[in-house]
């Protein structure tokens, strides 16, 4: 067996998915081809026949041809890996199973259990999953549910740049019908956001709730093209309302846990610190930073109370009072 034959059955093998996932004889000789092999279907499929009990392959036949899987214990043709490397994948993996499509990480099961069964190998990092936790900056809240296939279609349709209709749920429970150009997606926190504008203002892009969306139609259509930049809207913070367009200089004293998270992280690039001692003799500081003017912005002030005095700028000092005193119902 020469070089070049080992070199395509190796490909071919790294190729096929687990059960069950699968792939026909026909689109494993496209592929193949593509990566710039000679072969044939007939070769292909004698390949896999040699190897489908080395390798853990079944296969079933159908109208297309002869689909191909690895059956769910088969490991399949993966290079090693570090127990440092699968500790990152299984974390990457716990953090990822709620926004990815569950196809996309299926994808990567059998990567996920080599993982598994490195780590559970190691008597030094068996347990470190049980040892790392990441806490989220804010109450722990339940996910809201997004029906799978939305989420793949979305996905897709981003990835693509095409066009997708959808019908959609607002905020005040009125259900509406949209013809978009899927843009971008936003994930923040909790939520996942798709970015689109409407076919009749491309120009203008708007956000959607994917847990609000009721149904997508692909209508593998190109985006119309839009006269703004999607990467400059997504880098802005639109998922935290904007109360003015233009960013702000913010000057306040800070003290207690509100400054250990703000010595530890900055609000932005250009945050300054000036410690000083306050009259109970607690340490505080003087901190002054250019931020987006925001509700989100607002709500993280309120939320530490008198740990926060605003001095800069007035309508901020406004709009935190107007949270504190103002009637709400």
């Amino acid at each position: 067996m020469n070089k070049s034959t080992i070199l395509r059955q190796i490909t071919m093998l790294k190729i096929i998915p687990k059960h069950p996932a699968f792939v026909l004889t026909k689109d494993l000789y496209q592929r193949l081809i593509d990566d710039g092999f000679k072969t044939s279907t007939r070769t292909v499929e004698r390949d896999l026949h040699k190897l489908a009990d080395v390798m853990g392959l079944i296969n079933y036949d159908s109208p297309e041809g002869y689909k191909w899987s690895y059956i769910n214990h088969a490991r399949e043709l993966l290079p090693a890996l570090s127990p440092s490397e699968s500790l990152l994948l299984l974390q990457a993996k716990e953090h990822l199973k709620n926004i990815m499509p569950f196809k996309a990480l299926q994808s990567l099961e059998p990567r996920f259990d080599k993982a598994e069964a490195t780590l559970s190998q190691n008597t030094v990092m068996a347990n470190w999953q049980d040892k790392i936790k990441v806490v989220q900056g804010m109450v722990p809240l339940i996910v809201a549910e997004v029906n799978e296939q939305i989420r793949e279609d979305v996905y897709e349709a981003v990835a693509q740049a095409q066009q997708i209709k959808i019908n959609y749920r607002k905020n005040n429970g009125d259900v509406a019908d949209y013809a978009l150009s899927a843009h971008g997606l936003i994930i923040k926190d909790y939520v996942q956001y798709l970015v689109a504008s409407k076919l009749s203002s491309p120009d203008t892009f708007q956000l959607f709730k994917l847990s609000q969306i009721q149904s997508v139609e692909r209508q593998f259509l190109d985006n119309l093209p839009s006269a703004d930049d999607v990467s400059v809207f997504i880098r802005s913070d639109v998922t935290g309302f904007m109360i003015s367009e233009e960013p702000i200089l913010l000057k306040m004293n800070i003290s207690g846990p509100a400054l250990n998270l703000l010595e530890n992280s900055k609000l932005s690039d250009d945050q300054h610190l000036k410690f000083f001692t306050g009259s109970t003799g607690r340490q505080c500081a003087l901190l002054t930073a250019t931020v987006d003017f925001t509700y989100t912005l607002v709500h993280f002030l309120l939320g530490y109370g008198k740990l926060v005095q605003v001095l800069e700028p007035e309508n901020l000092v406004d709009a935190l009072e107007e949270r504190k005193t103002g009637e709400v119902f």
